[in-house]
């Protein structure tokens, strides 16, 4: 290269000139008539003018922080709106939604629930009617009267009954309440439970796995001496029926003299004679309570084994002639309330099979007010199982780029995509409800987000491999040609097929779909902008 030539290549723009004196060993003097002849080098700063691209590839090529930037912005403003615009999800309640609407079985449970909430003591159906409130209305009670034959066969409902005054305070707390926590026996063997050994199973049961638990002292209703009160249990009333101090003390003699009471008994209490009213030794009763005995009304220990804890079939009208009835279930109330507080009971004692049972009993189902705890329980411990497929998915996309920068930035895009579409959800949508199932939209558009991104490198290497002399905008446009097809197609098939389950009768599904097939068209969207600016 010649001095004073130009040391790089042809410039599309030269802004400023600078001349600089080559360095000398000596300073160099000049002089009028000295031929010496000072050399200079010419160098040049070249300024980038400012265009607006002409392209969206070129665009991406050329401003992919820019992009980042607006993407990030418009993921931020949806999230402060949908989280500001209404209430936070609340997912203490997670069944809630997954009722069936528009459905007969959706009708038939309004009806249902409608017909619980009238029904108790003191209201409009009630086997103990107010006698004050059914002289001014005859027609705000229902009198039970002597049955057909045709009326004998049809099932009778179990229903709650008010406290009376006149029970056998001296052994129970009072009546069995619906209250309470409830245990459901049945016998191991498929056999009959009135017998000895599986009344003392039944105990011991209730005594090993409940009360010998620690918080059951805590829990328990107690007595006047402040001894926790026995259970409502077929041992416990077979010993009041014996005048025993306890169930383990019953013997066989006493279960045969309370099975003959109970069948001299249990016609009228099918017939409907035999109810709270009649019960006591009380002489202000109904004119029909006279054809009862009176050892069937004197004790309210009858009436509550046959309508409390035993099943319908057993001294029934159809079994009433068998020489030995079979009782499947018994039922027992624990004097403690149903809620909260019995967690700690059931997952010590009641949550393993192992502990519910023995060669004569097992405990087949139970109510302790815990449906709700206990789907809220097991689903945090199950959410072990959604974390570990993210990780999984998330750590395939980084060994596959082998970068960790990218595969953050394809989490940010799913959560942005989540966000975006929490925003059309609440605001756009109107939708107050904000189902749990709603959350394993994180998995499904995380694989589904790990199978764009995998596609999109590999045409990204590929458009490298058929273009390595081209530019960074044509490298871009071309992958962009071929995944944007790809992901359009991709993402309105899926999104559809989403948007298709709203037609669901659940309405926690129809949240579901709406959501999914929001967060997809997000993430197209999303991707768009989000993915080729990363790379």
């Amino acid at each position: 290269m010649k001095e004073g030539s130009l040391g790089v290549g042809r410039p599309k723009r030269v802004n400023a000139i600078f001349l600089y004196p080559l360095p000398l060993p000596q300073p160099p003097t000049l002089q009028e008539d000295s031929g010496e002849q000072v050399s200079f080098l010419l160098f040049h700063r070249q300024e980038r003018a400012f265009r607006m691209p002409k392209s969206y590839s070129q665009l991406i090529a050329e401003w992919p922080g820019a992009v980042l930037l607006l993407c990030l912005a418009v993921i931020l403003l949806c999230t402060l709106a949908g989280l500001l615009g209404g209430q936070l999800p609340d997912f203490s309640k997670p069944l809630l939604g997954f009722e069936p609407r528009d459905t007969d079985i959706g009708r038939k449970l309004v009806v249902w629930r409608a017909l619980q909430a009238l029904t108790g003591p003191r209201k409009l159906l009630s086997l103990s009617p107010d006698l004050e409130l059914n002289s001014s209305n005859p027609h705000t009670t229902l009198s039970p009267a002597p049955w057909s034959s045709a009326q004998e066969s049809m099932l009778r409902p179990r229903r709650m009954v008010e406290p009376l005054d006149d029970r056998q305070e001296s052994f129970f707390c009072g009546p069995p309440e619906k209250s309470y926590a409830q245990l459901v026996f049945m016998s191991t063997s498929a056999g009959s439970l009135w017998n000895l050994h599986a009344i003392h199973s039944m105990c011991r049961i209730e005594k090993d796995q409940i009360r010998s638990h620690t918080h059951f002292g805590a829990l328990c209703q107690r007595t006047a001496v402040n001894e926790c009160c026995p259970s409502w249990s077929l041992g416990n009333y077979v010993a009041v029926l014996s005048n025993r101090s306890s169930c383990l003390d019953t013997t066989q003699a006493d279960t045969a003299r309370t099975l003959a009471l109970l069948r001299a008994c249990a016609l009228y209490y099918h017939r409907g004679a035999l109810v709270p009213s009649c019960l006591g030794p009380g002489k202000d009763k109904p004119p029909r309570c006279a054809q009862i005995p009176t050892k069937c009304s004197q004790s309210s220990a009858v009436y509550q084994l046959l309508h409390f804890l035993l099943d319908r079939d057993f001294l029934s009208p159809q079994t009433a002639d068998y020489q030995v009835p079979s009782l499947k279930y018994s039922l027992l109330f624990l004097p403690t309330l149903k809620g909260a507080s019995m967690m700690g009971i059931y997952l010590d004692r009641l949550a393993a099979p192992w502990r519910l049972s023995d060669n004569y009993t097992s405990i087949t189902g139970m109510d302790l007010g815990l449906k709700q705890e206990l789907l809220l329980h097991y689903l945090a411990q199950d959410t072990v199982y959604p974390l570990l497929a993210l990780v999984a998915i998330f750590l395939s996309i980084a060994l596959y780029l082998r970068s960790l920068f990218l595969t953050l930035m394809v989490l940010l895009g799913v959560l942005g995509s989540l966000l975006v579409a929490f925003f059309l959800y609440r605001v756009a949508f109107r939708m107050a409800y904000f189902p749990f199932v709603n959350l394993a939209a994180l998995v499904l558009l995380s694989s589904v987000c790990a199978n764009h991104t995998l596609i999109f490198f590999d045409l990204w290497r590929l458009s490298k491999n058929q273009l390595p002399a081209g530019g960074l905008a044509q490298r871009v446009g071309r992958t962009m040609h071929h995944f944007g097809y790809l992901l359009l197609v991709s993402g309105l098939t899926t999104g559809a097929a989403f948007y298709a389950s709203y037609l669901s009768r659940l309405p926690a599904v129809r949240c579901f779909a709406l959501y999914m097939g929001t967060a997809v068209l997000a993430h197209l969207a999303l991707t768009l902008a989000w993915l080729p600016s990363s790379a």
